[in-house]
């Protein structure tokens, strides 16, 4: 009897349970069916009864889809599926040109620097005097080659010339017959070359808009 009595609570519980389940699913067919589909104008129904499920998926894409966009926080996707960076409105992005890249748009805008090298000469120079004259930000190495670029100091170009002879290729000395294919050793005043225990750089880098007023002048 005791055996008995232990089943007869879950069995009632059990039993409850199905019938409350039973009783709303059929209310929930019923009004669906009936006034819905027949009281409510049909195309009305269908809103409502697949409505909100509709809705709550949208939601979800949006929260995965926002997801995927705050990890790439600071990014966008470009046309060719790369990631760019996206900067902040007001804010522009540097555009730095080597000095060897310069010398070969200066030979495409029409001032000729093959022969004799006193043009490429005037240009090392007007680039220095800018530079220290803080018209033209300037960057550089001062490491190994393959460490990072570095703000070179506007005072750094009293002292240091810009070594430009590395970006050319000669016929005989101080006749230019085309360009060299390396930036690195384009430096200040040598490669490695120290003055007052201070150090020149090496692959120099100009600021690109700033260099473009050099070449209109």
């Amino acid at each position: 009897m005791n055996k008995i009595s232990k089943w007869i609570g879950p069995a009632l519980t059990g039993s409850a349970a199905i019938a409350t389940w039973f009783t709303r699913a059929t209310f929930e067919a019923w009004f669906f069916d009936k006034v819905l589909h027949e009281v409510v104008e049909p195309r009305l129904g269908s809103l409502i009864e697949y409505g909100p499920p509709g809705a709550f998926a949208l939601v979800c894409v949006y929260l995965i889809v926002g997801r995927n966009r705050i990890a790439v926080a600071g990014k966008r996707e470009t046309t060719t599926g790369k990631a760019e960076a996206v900067y902040p409105p007001g804010a522009k992005p540097i555009s730095r040109i080597a000095v060897l890249d310069f010398y070969k748009q200066v030979q495409r805008s029409g001032i000729d620097l093959m022969g004799n090298s006193l043009r490429a000469l005037t240009i090392a120079k007007d680039i220095q005097q800018a530079a220290l004259d803080g018209e033209l930000q300037t960057w550089g190495k001062q490491g190994p080659l393959s460490s990072v670029l570095v703000k070179i100091p506007s005072s750094h170009w009293k002292d240091f010339r810009l070594y430009w002879e590395p970006c050319f290729k000669y016929d005989n000395p101080g006749i230019i017959v085309g360009f060299a294919d390396d930036n690195s050793m384009v430096g200040t005043n040598g490669a490695r070359t120290t003055y007052n225990h201070r150090t020149g750089y090496v692959d120099v880098y100009l600021d690109l808009d700033q260099a473009k007023k050099l070449v209109a002048r």
